[in-house]
């Protein structure tokens, strides 16, 4: 069995990833806020679910039985989308550890409070390029 890898932000970049990562033999799960957004990446063959919750979700169950990481990409224009989808009532945090949920939520909050910051990090890079680019795997 394929790993699912989660995306969250289906955009040009976001889909061009999951299309990627579907072809390598991985199985994408994603979803965006945008209906039209998730309707074009259902069509192109991504499996959408409605929320970054339920990509977590989705990512956490694939990986019962498994010693492997999950993984979910954020591919977001910005750090406030960002921290949406990681810290928002829909997002990926929004139930990670069942009851534990909001401890990890508000520790996380107050930790990027502190920091000055206001986007959810645990990895991350910047992407100059074009959705050209991601599509024919050249960035």
């Amino acid at each position: 069995m394929s790993a699912t890898v989660g995306i969250v932000g289906l955009g040009p970049m976001g889909l061009a990833l999951a299309l990627h990562l579907g072809d390598a033999g991985f199985s994408p799960v994603g979803t965006s806020r945008s209906e039209a957004t998730r309707g074009a990446a259902q069509d192109a063959g991504i499996d959408v679910v409605a929320d970054a919750r339920a990509v977590a979700k989705r990512v956490r169950g694939a990986r019962e039985g498994s010693d492997r990481p999950g993984v979910v990409v954020t591919s977001l224009p910005a750090g406030p989308q960002v921290r949406a989808a990681c810290l928002g009532d829909a997002g990926l945090l929004a139930d990670p550890l069942g009851a534990d949920a909001a401890k990890v939520r508000e520790a996380l909050m107050a930790a990027t409070r502190r920091a000055g910051s206001s986007s959810c990090r645990a990895s991350g890079c910047s992407v100059a390029t074009s959705a050209s680019a991601a599509r024919s795997g050249t960035m």
